[in-house]
């Protein structure tokens, strides 16, 4: 087991009626007037925005909108927010709805703090770790990115078709309001493909290097949990609990808990890095995208492997595959294929073309996203530009 360090403080109130204690947490945590984060306008329909409004009011906090967050959040946007919070005094960012909103949200807050620094340059490309944030809540209405738990943040360069992200402590939200009943009026296609996404997060860090019981334990049942729940949440749109179980595993799939006992609670990075820049260049599903890329990743590296125990236990722990001391590469394929019947269950695609990207789509990925000039990316199994070239076209 490696060395490791751990933060896990975000206040978490998890259960119906979880968003009514907004006012009240904001309060808590230091803010006076809310910057409200949020996408296209489903959370006015539903009349979330109106309940936390409310709630806000009766704890006497100010507001400012800011609606209008898309899908593969835009730096454009982040920065839009930054000059509108700057110039209304905001001390607190309040994001609402799924990772889009969250992830703007840990921008807006990042630039508030760090006047000094340009986001972009200075923290989403140059990796450098930001220390101060202004603080972050989060009512999420869709279990997926685990933005609302994690110390991640993604945007898109709109300008030149590149996402990027940053990891840091500072970027974990105070407080997330749980609430899974908020995630029933979800579309079917974005629940699976929150679904895949969630289960990536465990993936990236259960194919860690390290020997780690606890940590496979805890990453095991959290990939079984979404494997069981999501079909029933998918059947059965207002099933408290399958939608409730959802919502849990993606708050701790990317928190860094399934990491535990991994050298400074690392990702390997690798799959995550085959899909990284897909929804830049053709603003694709970032679960969608996993889901096409996870199995096909899973599979090779174990062919590639001189001892792949990992995917092994994958395939017997995850996916109930009869255990084989003699023949570990067949558990391994049947693995790979229950994992692949499963997302197709969903309706999740499993090639480039279900998605509707082409060869000459794969090549402009390959060309944006694998590494370069002899560099490698993952550490259980390090891929070369050519590793990344010969998965893509394994699922063309």
């Amino acid at each position: 087991m490696d060395n490791f360090s751990i933060q896990l403080y975000t206040d978490i109130v998890f259960g119906k009626d979880a968003e009514k204690q907004v006012g009240k947490k904001v309060r808590q945590h230091g803010g006076t007037k809310v910057l409200l984060v949020y996408g296209a306008g489903s959370v006015k329909r539903s009349g979330l925005y109106d309940t936390v409004v409310s709630c806000l009011a009766e704890e006497g906090i100010e507001y400012v909108d800011f609606g209008g967050i898309k899908p593969n959040p835009s730096l454009s946007k982040a920065r839009e927010g930054i000059e509108l919070a700057r110039k209304e005094g905001v001390d607190f960012l309040l994001a609402i709805g799924g990772g889009s909103a969250m992830d703007t949200a840990k921008g807006i807050a990042l630039g508030l703090a760090n006047p000094e620094n340009d986001i972009w340059a200075d923290f989403y490309l140059a990796k450098k770790e930001p220390q101060k944030s202004f603080p972050v809540g989060t009512i999420h209405t869709l279990s997926a990115t685990g933005s609302e738990q994690s110390r991640s943040t993604v945007l898109k360069d709109e300008e030149n078709n590149q996402k990027s992200g940053i990891n840091a402590a500072v970027n974990r939200p105070v407080f997330a309001l749980m609430n899974p009943e908020l995630t029933y009026t979800v579309p079917p296609y974005q629940t699976a493909a929150g679904a895949a996404d969630i289960f990536a997060h465990v993936v990236e860090r259960y194919f860690y290097p390290a020997d780690t019981y606890l940590g496979d334990a805890f990453a095991e049942a959290m990939m079984r949990s979404v494997v069981k729940y999501s079909p029933i949440a998918l059947a059965n749109p207002t099933d408290y609990e399958s939608h409730a179980e959802l919502m849990l595993a993606g708050a701790y799939a990317h928190c860094d808990l399934a990491a535990i006992g991994r050298k400074n609670i690392a990702m390997d990075g690798s799959c995550h890095g085959l899909e990284r820049q897909m929804g830049g260049l053709f603003d694709t599903t970032h679960g969608a995208g996993l889901a096409v890329l996870m199995p096909a990743w899973v599979l090779y590296t174990a062919e590639h492997m001189e001892n792949p125990k990992q995917q092994y236990k994958f395939a017997v722990n995850v996916f109930g595959v009869e255990p084989n001391e003699n023949d570990k590469m067949a558990v391994i394929r049947e693995g790979v294929a229950r994992f692949r019947a499963w997302l197709k269950g969903m309706g999740m695609p499993l090639t480039f073309s279900d998605m509707g990207l082409s060869e000459e789509d794969i090549e402009k990925l390959i060309s944006a996203n694998a590494p370069k000039n002899g560099a490698t990316v993952g550490a259980m199994y390090p891929m070369t530009a050519e590793d990344y070239r010969n998965i893509y076209y394994s699922v063309k």
